[in-house]
């Protein structure tokens, strides 16, 4: 089995399905970092976990129990970002809510999320239109 193949396999096995070939070479990327802030020059952004923190964030937040497949990768205040089951987007929704299942969806895929929120030119927006 190759090195992604086996890093894929333990992200399924973590969330609960295969994660967007994007977000699992994000994740690569980020190596043993914990968390990475992606802001705009306003401050506007987000943080998105690291692998190390993946788990633990999702099983303190109940995603599992409360928004069955969805995965919790990052979040801003009380805004969680959120990847979902079959979908390449990645969605928001307000950490309260969960139960409501009312997702956002942000971006189409991982790397238009994090270019939207790095290029923002709105200082009112987190995710301009």
């Amino acid at each position: 089995m190759l090195e992604t193949d086996t890093f894929a396999a333990e992200y399924t096995r973590i969330i609960g399905f295969k994660p967007p070939a994007q977000y699992l070479a994000f994740l690569q990327n980020l190596g043993e970092e914990d968390s990475v802030d992606i802001r705009d020059r306003f401050g506007n952004g987000a943080y998105f976990y690291g692998k190390n923190a993946l788990a633990e964030h999702n099983k303190t937040y109940q995603i599992a129990q409360d928004a069955p497949g969805c995965c919790l990768i990052g979040q801003d205040s009380d805004t969680g970002l959120f990847l979902i089951k079959d979908s390449e987007a990645v969605y928001s929704c307000g950490l309260g809510a969960l139960d409501s299942m009312m997702f956002t969806a942000e971006a189409p895929d991982f790397d238009s999320c994090l270019r939207r929120l790095a290029d923002n030119q709105d200082p009112n927006r987190r995710f301009p239109d």
